[in-house]
């Protein structure tokens, strides 16, 4: 329980009271506010009393902004202009009577009375009310107290509720309707809009009141465009019902034009015809339980034998040519869009304009999609234009040929990269109509077209969930063209993302030698090498000056390489280039071999190493040959002179008694 004093400044006339009746209504632990609000100058109020029926009461000075008293639980915030008091966390012993009186400068003014009601807290059957627009719901206290009478407050509207029967009410649109059964509750029929607040009132036999407020939320029911459709359809083509929402429903209940059940999806409240025949034409009706109604609601899928087509045409004025085409078809097209002989694409609406090209005649209720453009053409708006319409979950079209009878050329070879395990689309496009077309995948496999709204507009296109191994190869499309002519083939080659290397790369001794791994394009998150001495470098694309620097366009546009400054034959061998492909880690990381051998100058290379080492020993071994083969020669000349002089001297000394030898000296 707590009492405040609140001033507030209002400048109207006279006094004025809050509330202006001066009844007070509070539920048990709820706040309540209360006073006298000075709004002429003659009657300035300077001192303000209060009391109560049970002896709370006090006295505060207004006479000056600053000045602030605080007596128990009253409390003066200040303010000069109004006695305001605001009791919080009310229970049965507070006051059920409050009084005050101003005092403005030398008179008091006339006491002023105001009434409390009180009631206890009860709780209520839900503690938030939902409908449907136009739907149902009920209230009720719950409570096992016995109620003598029971009011139901909208707004500022009051509704006696008889405990007993079950006595209806009009509020406007709705019906109030007692539950009976001595519950001081309600059933609201065709519930609507109501942004008042909704409260509960009972009293009970000690004439004590108890009262619940609560707001209810209504959901819209849903539009009869969705729950009435009707959808053209060819026999013999695939289909599909389709009944509320995706995942949006608790239950389904379908059943076909002969009244036959048929078991949809758990939910989906889906059914999928393979091939369209006579007995699935008529109207198919579901039946879905679905938050908050508490009936099923009913659904009708009308399947009528019909077909949409599209015919072009040009127009040409002194101004403009105009492109059209129009549509003829039982359902409402949501939009159009023009795609030039360029490939530039306009999303048509009505009243839309841009650069030179405007969408004057547009009319999506007539099924016309229409477009003019300011002249003079340029060569690109010349050729084959294409006119579109999107019905439901498909798009019908044609060719429009515009100033000229040409057909422009389009790509007939294209590439694409894919990742294992990601999803594969293969499309392929002509500049004219076709009945038919099939693509045929690397290893022969053909898958026909589902229908021919796409090869009309000179579209094949297919989608693979997940992409392997067997689909990286050559695709190719098939067009259907006049009868006697062979199909049209256009190729498609997937290829797939990984690390691409040369191989095997060659260079000279002190040459800079380049080595490069790339991915088609796709971006990398990391770029390293490892060389085959197995030393790590890991490159990103700045500029640097260390003898292995980052080669290529950029770790964006999916290039790993590295430039190595002043190769040598130690470079030479197995390189490891390795990566991940994205922007984040969950990618695994791929690699890449690459062979490197730089071809050594004359003197490192080894084998000229080898021969001239070879040479040198065979020189070697000549010399040292012929150096021993000199000395013996000079040893055989100075033993043969020697034995010369031997001999002469033996015959010169032959008759003396003394004789000499002489040796000559070796050098």
């Amino acid at each position: 329980m707590l009492i405040y004093v609140l001033l507030i400044l209002n400048s109207a006339v006279g006094l004025k009271y809050l509330p202006p009746s001066r009844v007070i209504e509070v539920t048990e632990s709820g706040t309540y506010t209360f006073g006298l609000v000075e709004n002429d100058q003659s009657t300035r109020i300077k001192r303000c009393r209060y009391r109560s029926n049970t002896n709370v009461s006090g006295v505060f000075e207004l006479y000056r902004s600053t000045w602030k008293v605080s007596t128990g639980k009253i409390s003066d915030l200040g303010k000069v202009g109004l006695c305001q008091i605001s009791v919080s966390d009310v229970d049965d012993q507070l006051p059920t009577v409050w009084y005050l009186r101003a005092h403005n400068e030398g008179e008091a003014l006339d006491e002023v009375q105001f009434q409390v009601k009180f009631y206890y807290k009860v709780p209520l059957a839900t503690d938030e009310a939902v409908a449907l627009r136009n739907g149902d719901f009920y209230q009720y206290l719950a409570t096992n107290i016995s109620f003598v009478s029971c009011t139901l407050a909208i707004g500022t509207r009051k509704i006696d509720i008889d405990l007993k029967s079950n006595g209806e009410t009009k509020v406007e649109d709705m019906t109030i309707v007692g539950i009976g059964d001595g519950l001081c509750g309600f059933k609201c029929v065709n519930a609507s809009d109501a942004n008042q607040t909704w409260s509960l009132t009972g009293v009970d036999g000690l004439k004590k009141s108890y009262r619940a407020a609560f707001n209810y939320t209504l959901f819209a029911s849903p539009p009869a465009n969705q729950t009435h459709v009707r959808k053209i359809v060819e026999v013999g083509t695939s289909g599909s019902i389709q009944c509320g929402g995706k995942h949006s429903q608790n239950f389904c209940y379908l059943f076909a034009p002969t009244n036959a059940f048929v078991p949809t999806r758990n939910k989906d409240c889906y059914h999928a015809i393979k091939t369209i025949s006579m007995a699935d034409l008529g109207v198919w009706r579901c039946y879905i339980g679905k938050f908050p109604a508490m009936n099923l609601l009913e659904y009708r899928v009308e399947l009528a034998i019909g077909a949409d087509t599209v015919s072009g045409w040009t127009e040409e004025s002194k101004s403009y040519a105009t492109v059209g085409c129009n549509l003829t078809s039982s359902s409402l097209a949501s939009y159009c869009r023009m795609i030039s002989p360029h490939g530039e694409v306009f999303r048509l609406r009505e009243g839309g304009a841009v650069n030179r090209y405007l969408s004057i005649g547009t009319n999506f209720s007539r099924g016309i999609c229409e477009m003019k453009i300011e002249k003079p053409l340029q060569e690109r708006e010349k050729g084959q234009w294409r006119c579109e319409f999107d019905i439901s979950t498909r798009s019908v079209g044609t060719f429009v040929s515009l100033a000229s009878n040409e057909r422009h050329d389009y790509v007939k070879h294209k590439k694409i990269t894919t990742q294992l395990g990601e999803a594969l689309t293969i499309t392929c496009q002509v500049t004219y109509s076709s009945e038919y077309c099939y693509i045929k995948s690397p290893n022969g496999t053909e898958y026909p077209m589902v229908d021919d709204k796409e090869s009309q507009m000179g579209m094949c296109s297919l989608r693979l969930e997940k992409a392997t191994i067997a689909d990286v190869g050559k695709w190719g499309c098939f067009f259907a063209r006049e009868t006697g002519l062979i199909v049209e083939e256009m190729t498609t080659e997937v290829r797939l993302a990984e690390l691409m290397s040369p191989g095997q790369v060659e260079g000279k001794s002190g040459d800079n030698v380049n080595l490069m791994c790339s991915t088609y394009g796709l971006p990398l998150k990391y770029c390293r090498f490892v060389s085959p001495s197995g030393q790590g470098y890991f490159i990103k694309n700045v500029h640097s000056f260390n003898r292995i620097r980052y080669y290529g366009k950029g770790l964006e546009y999916g290039e790993c390489g590295i430039t190595i400054q002043e190769s040598t034959p130690l470079d030479s061998g197995k390189w490891i280039c390795a990566t991940r492909l994205g922007r984040d880690y969950k990618q695994t990381e791929i690699s890449a071999p690459i062979v490197l051998y730089v071809a050594p100058t004359f003197f490192e290379d080894s084998k000229i190493a080898i021969w001239l080492g070879t040479i040198a020993a065979v020189v070697a071994v000549i010399g040292l040959v012929g150096y021993i083969g000199m000395r013996r020669r000079k040893w055989r000349r100075a033993r043969s002179d020697h034995l010369k002089i031997v001999n002469e001297n033996e015959e010169t000394t032959s008759n003396s008694d003394t004789f000499f030898t002489l040796l000559p000296p070796v050098s």
